[in-house]
């Protein structure tokens, strides 16, 4: 199975927030798994699982987006274009905000026309059927790419479990 199959798991059984901001079970336990305090926001934490599940060694098991995002950035692995999914086997994306906080999830689906993404289907946790970053649970969604965040692009295709998509013809 793929990360992004773990992450599918989660939002069909489906992960929601019971015990309050941030709690329930299954997040609890997303959370302790990177080392996060019970309670903290678990988009990084469910991706970093969802790897985990898949048997990626190597990736940067964090409870931090900007931690994962500068990781892949320091080795040349993250993209502000998003025709470079075309090219890829499998993507997160997310976004930086100036507080120095952001979110994180996968790209599950791209959409395109004329040979360029214009929307991605996602899989993301700390969200809710409005896209907000400080959310219910674990959802699937689809993100125009023409939003208010600028957003960014990891390149997860080396790592086991990172490849759910067929690879790129040349």
């Amino acid at each position: 199975m793929t990360a992004l199959d773990y992450a599918l798991k989660d939002i069909d059984a489906p992960v929601r927030e019971t015990d309050g901001n941030n709690r329930s079970p299954r997040i609890d336990a997303i959370n302790r798994f990177v080392g996060n305090p019970i309670g903290a926001p678990y988009c990084a934490a469910g991706v970093s699982w969802c790897f985990h599940a898949a048997g990626a060694e190597g990736f940067p098991f964090s409870g931090g987006s900007q931690f994962i995002r500068g990781w892949f950035e320091e080795r040349s692995r993250l993209s502000w274009d998003a025709d470079d999914l075309l090219k890829w086997r499998g993507a997160l994306f997310g976004w930086s905000n100036g507080d120095g906080h952001g979110h994180i999830g996968f790209v599950a689906k791209r959409f395109q026309e004329g040979g360029h993404v214009l929307s991605v289907g996602t899989a993301e946790y700390n969200t809710n059927t409005a896209g907000s970053r400080d959310g219910e649970g674990a959802y699937a969604l689809t993100r125009s790419l023409q939003g208010t965040h600028r957003i960014w692009y990891l390149d997860v295709s080396a790592f086991t479990g990172g490849g759910w998509w067929p690879p790129a013809s040349e």
